[in-house]
């Protein structure tokens, strides 16, 4: 019945079709076969997210319906029949399988920040060559909004996989990466301040590395302020993490864009030291020296 329609009728039609349906059409008629594959060739963007309402693509079309809703497992043949994707975006509300709510992107990402490599590692683990050599790619971003309640993040670590794997393997690279990372507490509580001072150590140990490595490095750690942040620049690669309490105030500026600083700033010695000894007990501290020591190879 649909080869029976006008070109312009039937491309109105199918502007509306999930990219599985798009497929399935595809698969009925080798005359659907040149349309759908018009249809996949005008992909730019792709989103990518835990949220199967928002894993979607964008298309150049403007006069037609220029998304395209996909489900998540169908992200790998996505990647191989769009072959003009220009812009990625992972966006996820989980940091790791136990957060995430959704199995099926789990099953693709695994651990998440915690990767080995973090989320990018593991989306170019899995992408065409093409993708990390830059031959289409314009920009990569992760974006990372984790909300947790009563002070309680499990496993409590330091999210710099997807850090040290951006800039050593990104910074060269044709594209713009864009990381954001945000943990936000719902609300004030007594295992706070423990966590707030893990994470004050781990920022500013990574501003020194940085510092050694001639990298950029800002970081905002006051005393008393409810929001932190570190923001990371290399090459085309900018790396933010923040961690803060509940505020919309703050939450409506993290949506506008994070603001830049010049300089960082310091801890004595002995304050850090004790910021970093509140994290023993979620990781083990051998893993955290080892790792450090990745931020002395970056240059």
């Amino acid at each position: 019945m649909l080869h029976t329609l006008p070109l312009e009728l039937l491309q109105e039609t199918i502007s509306n079709l999930t990219f599985e349906d798009l497929i399935k059409l595809k698969a009925t008629c080798q005359s659907f076969e040149y349309i759908v594959a018009e249809r996949l060739s005008k992909c730019r963007r792709l989103q990518i997210s835990d949220d199967a309402k928002e894993c979607q693509l964008e298309t150049s079309d403007v006069h037609l319906n220029n998304n395209i809703v996909f489900k998540i497992e169908s992200l790998k043949r996505i990647l191989l029949l769009c072959n003009n994707i220009d812009t990625v975006i992972i966006a996820a509300k989980g940091i790791n399988r136990q957060t995430c709510e959704s199995s099926e992107f789990s099953k693709i990402f695994n651990e998440g920040l915690f990767n080995e490599h973090g989320y990018l590692g593991a989306f170019f683990a899995f992408a065409p060559q093409s993708y990390l050599e830059g031959v289409k790619l314009k920009s990569i971003a992760l974006h990372v909004d984790y909300m947790f309640e009563e002070g309680k993040i499990s496993p409590m670590q330091y999210p710099q996989n997807d850090l040290i794997f951006s800039i050593i393997n990104l910074a060269e690279k044709p594209f713009d990466t864009f990381i954001q990372i945000g943990y936000c507490a719902s609300n004030h509580a007594a295992a706070d301040f423990y966590q707030r001072s893990f994470y004050v150590g781990w920022m500013q140990e990574t501003a020194r590395q940085m510092a050694h490595c001639g990298i950029s490095c800002v970081t905002d750690v006051a005393l008393g302020n409810d929001y932190l942040d570190i923001t990371v620049e290399k090459g085309l690669v900018e790396y933010s993490f923040a961690y803060f309490v509940y505020d919309p105030e703050i939450c409506q500026i993290r949506k506008e864009g994070m603001e830049e600083r010049d300089g960082y700033v310091v801890v004595n010695d002995d304050q850090l030291e004790e910021v970093m000894e509140c994290g023993e007990e979620e990781q083990d501290e051998q893993i955290l020296d080892e790792k450090l020591k990745f931020y002395c190879t970056l240059v």
